[in-house]
């Protein structure tokens, strides 16, 4: 027919005008929502269809390893592997470039141009080993697929989790993991150092806007604040009281792991990265794997 449809996009919606949206005009609205896990597998076969991939690859656990990624950040992580890749002359590209095209970008550049001192190397040790041990202990958390005490970014060192599954709603139980989780690095810094670096300043901020939503699509109607100052102090006072119990069952945790917290930093000392099968290793069987001490640095610019 001759009928003519307009459509628009934008990740704006709170700032359209009613006028817009009047019957008539743009009256339908579609939410196109961030791909699941099936839906980043098959837009990274997509991707991926023109680049030689070798054996080792499984697009399922790149998938994984993805959450909340649009089609574009996954086309830019595919990209950004295979110019990896072609740097070190490979005649297809490999999990590893994969692996750090994904640090690359959600991390930033390794920062060559940084030499931590001595002290500073082993405070970063400790308070990612601080992380990654209370991730490794606290039931229901999401598995460590890495740490790290290489500067990239503005992060001095970093300690990943990657949920084996899509989670759509997070129960009490996972959220107060958490944030004992992201308060290890903290803790660990406190029993070890007796004092608190600059390098935990994100161990506040996050775990005070875990659970904030300040945005929602309901009506044109976007973050109408309808309660009271009281009820403002209650939250507070109960966002104190969660935050400070998650911090003292973190420290308690490492105090009672303290010799797997002392491995842990002792092999990021040597090696500058872990992988689950290390921290692994280490936390179950109380020993640096060998391996880790007969090959040295594994992560290089």
């Amino acid at each position: 027919n001759e009928d003519v449809i307009v459509m628009a996009a934008t990740n704006q919606p709170d700032v359209i005008d009613p006028a817009l949206l009047r019957p008539g005009r743009f009256d339908r609205r579609i939410t196109v929502d961030l791909p699941n896990l099936q839906e980043r597998e098959q837009i990274l076969a997509g991707h991926t269809r023109k680049v030689p991939l070798s054996d080792d690859i499984d697009l399922k656990d790149i998938a994984r390893s993805t959450p909340g990624n649009s089609g574009a950040d996954l086309k830019n992580l595919v990209n950004e592997a295979a110019i990896l890749g072609s740097k070190k002359r490979k005649d297809q590209v490999e999990k590893e470039d994969f692996m750090n095209a994904l640090d690359t970008i959600m991390l930033g550049h390794v920062r060559s141009s940084i030499i931590l001192s001595d002290e500073e190397k082993r405070r970063t040790a400790y308070h990612e080993a601080g992380h990654a041990l209370i991730a490794r202990l606290t039931p229901g958390s999401d598995p460590v697929t890495k740490v790290s005490i290489v500067p990239r970014g503005r992060a001095l060192g970093v300690t990943m989790q990657t949920p084996l599954d899509e989670r759509h709603n997070y129960t009490e139980s996972y959220l107060l993991s958490r944030l004992a989780v992201l308060f290890g690095g903290r803790a660990a810094e406190d029993i070890v150092f007796n004092s608190i670096s600059t390098g935990a300043e994100k161990d506040l901020t996050h775990p005070t806007t875990l659970e904030s939503n300040e945005s929602y699509i309901n009506d044109n109607t976007f973050s109408q604040r309808n309660f009271s100052e009281e009820t403002l102090q209650l939250v507070d006072g109960e966002t104190r009281r969660l935050i400070t119990e998650a911090y003292d069952k973190a420290r308690q945790m490492l105090l009672e792991n303290r010799v797997v917290l002392d491995l842990i930093s002792e092999a990021l000392l040597i090696q500058e990265g872990l992988d689950g099968e290390d921290l692994e290793i280490i936390c179950s069987e109380k020993r640096i794997p060998d391996h880790l001490r007969e090959n040295g640095s594994s992560e290089t610019p």
